[in-house]
């Protein structure tokens, strides 16, 4: 009369032995551990200290930042570190490649945000380390058309970035990025040259926007100061690959 009892607690030990290990090998969620050497006796990286606590909050329990004063306390240490400046280290090192809307983009977490990197990039990067990269990730940025009243405007990545009276001329622009895009896009891929009076926009040497005289009179700039307006409202939807950042070279520096 004993045996079904006995073999009831077999039977129960062994399902909690299972669960045990079913919990033991259970694969635990990434975490990132963050050393941010700022000066912060200095106060000139207030923004970048603030942006590393959202990242705490953000990811409540697997996010740590720790904080090392090289302009004060934790010069020492710093230095005994191997750094010469500023820099972020994410899970050990000040290096990462993220991926973003389709680009492998290679960074380095040293001096202020803004000559080498961005929150941005940083965002990703700690993001990307928790969780893996994301098919949203790895997709080029969606190039369409739309109307915007009485024009047409291009809009990528889902921002209307250029409007014109002429929609057909966006509509061949659209094309030839839509064409692109299966292939990365880089900030890079895009230049201006003069031609004549007027300029064009570069696609990997295609021309894909023209400016006109009379369109740069409207707006009351040169030629060159329109195709360069129209170029940057194209290009700063792709990711840029050249560090340090043009024109970057001292941030926060007035």
């Amino acid at each position: 009369m004993n045996r079904p009892a006995k073999s009831a607690c077999w039977v129960s030990a062994c399902l909690a032995v299972l669960g045990a290990l079913a919990a033991y090998g259970a694969e635990k969620p990434a975490k990132v551990a963050i050393l941010a050497y700022i000066n912060q006796s200095s106060g000139c990286q207030k923004d970048t200290e603030a942006f590393l606590q959202q990242l705490v909050a953000k990811y409540p329990g697997r996010v740590s930042v720790e904080f090392i004063d090289i302009g004060g306390a934790g010069a020492q240490r710093w230095k005994k570190d191997g750094l010469h400046c500023m820099g972020i280290m994410v899970n050990g090192s000040t290096a990462a490649e993220i991926v973003t809307k389709g680009v492998h983009v290679p960074v380095r977490f040293e001096m202020p945000a803004g000559y080498q990197w961005t929150h941005e990039d940083l965002g990703i990067a700690v993001r990307q380390a928790l969780d893996g990269v994301a098919e949203a990730d790895r997709r080029p940025p969606a190039v369409t058309t739309r109307p915007a009243g009485d024009k047409t405007a291009l809009a990528i990545d889902g921002n209307s970035v250029l409007e014109l009276k002429d929609g057909a001329r966006l509509t061949a622009a659209a094309k030839i990025l839509k064409e692109a895009s299966p292939a990365a896009v880089s900030q890079e891929d895009f230049a201006l040259r003069q031609d004549g009076e007027a300029a064009e926009i570069l696609f990997r040497g295609q021309a894909l926007l023209r400016v006109t005289p009379e369109e740069a009179k409207q707006a009351g700039m040169t030629v060159p100061e329109l195709a360069t307006r129209w170029g940057l409202a194209i290009a700063t939807q792709y990711p840029l690959l050249t560090r340090p950042a043009p024109g970057q070279q001292q941030p926060g520096r007035r």
